[in-house]
């Protein structure tokens, strides 16, 4: 049960290696996203809550250092490596093989995606934070706000309407699935409902349309410990009306054993957060840019007073430097310290930079 995976492999295709042999670890939720930048960023999905983060999942690497050497790095071997690499975002070297605990994952899970129209936001997100307050772990939900996609996925009658959308997955009993979505489902006449059981890969590939090659992507994001009816409300007003039609915004939630570790333990210090907030706005004409970056820009300040300060490494922009420190936290000094010991010459700079000085 475990899994050793070089450069170039995209969580597609170890989702698809895994679940042939029952089994599956923390990855992506979009088919082309890299295993290795996702992985040395933390790492979130539907097994996160149950499982742990993808870093969490990680028993060693072999790491090319910045001067040229390779290395291994595990409990045992260059601790200290190891403990930076687990969210450090490339910084102190490039991993050539990572080794990944395996779990037992069914390869048909109870999942699906429930669509209703914005009029019922404020009672389904109400509803959301109810169930996730008290859902198994096993059980993810996003909870999303958008412009439904011009994709097949969706009928046509839909594309650019304003929606929330509930995309969720039980890793478990299907039964118990059914009964924790069950609330999901009944808010309000829904424009859209696919719950049921489905194929793993099948719910691993379920954004994957709506994240197509070639995209204009812009995020931001921030954690937060709570969700007051306040911050629902912001939610709200900032997501009636949109540019890009690709844009969403949703709510990621955490806990499970993504909390059962210190915060201490690797790199990523956000372990009690209760909830990611994430824009990704996304759109296709250059004309766009400035109109669909300032809504992202603003919507992000109108919940900053709900956020506990901290921001998911791998969801900063790239004109969000000065925001690195608060990926980090407590642990950022001590991460620059070993900038300073593995890259003193900062090699490894095009990433979300930490200065060894």
């Amino acid at each position: 049960q475990r899994a050793y995976v070089q450069p170039g492999v995209k969580w597609g295709e170890l989702h698809d290696k895994a679940i042939e042999l029952g089994l599956g670890t923390t990855g992506g939720t979009v088919s082309g996203v890299g295993v290795s930048g996702y992985t040395l960023g933390g790492g979130t999905g539907y097994l996160a809550r149950l499982h742990g983060l993808a870093i969490d999942n990680v028993q060693s690497m072999e790491v090319v250092t910045a001067t040229g050497e390779i290395v291994s790095a595990n409990e045992n071997v260059n601790p200290d490596l190891f403990w930076g690499l687990r969210g450090g975002s490339g910084n102190l070297g490039i991993v050539t093989q990572f080794k990944f605990k395996l779990h037992t994952t069914p390869k048909y899970i109870y999942a699906g995606q429930v669509l209703y129209s914005f009029e019922y936001a404020v009672k389904a997100l109400s509803t959301y934070r109810e169930v996730m307050a008290k859902a198994p772990r096993g059980f993810t939900c996003y909870a999303c706000a958008m412009h439904v996609p011009p994709i097949q996925d969706f009928p046509e009658k839909l594309h650019g309407k304003s929606a929330i959308c509930f995309v969720f997955a039980h890793i478990g009993n299907q039964k118990l699935g059914e009964k924790a979505a069950m609330p999901l489902r009944e808010i309000a006449p829904t424009l859209m409902d696919t719950s049921g059981p489905h194929e793993y890969m099948a719910v691993q590939q379920a954004f994957d349309a709506g994240c197509p090659d070639g995209q204009r992507w812009y995020s931001k994001s921030q954690y937060l410990d709570n969700l007051p009816d306040e911050a629902l409300g912001k939610f709200i007003e900032g997501t009636e009306s949109f540019p890009g039609a690709f844009s969403l915004a949703y709510l990621e939630p955490l806990g499970g054993a993504i909390g059962d570790v210190s915060s201490d333990v690797t790199v990523m210090p956000h372990r009690k957060a209760r909830y990611s907030f994430n824009i990704m706005a996304g759109w296709t004409d250059a004309s766009e840019d400035s109109e669909v970056m300032d809504w992202a820009r603003s919507f992000h300040e109108t919940m900053e007073p709900f956020s506990n300060g901290g921001v998911y490494v791998n969801l900063l922009s790239e004109d969000e430097s000065d925001r690195i420190p608060s990926a980090y936290g407590a642990n950022f000094e001590k991460l620059r310290e070993l900038k300073k010991k593995w890259d003193p010459e900062n090699v490894f700079r095009r990433t979300y930079n930490v200065c060894p000085d």
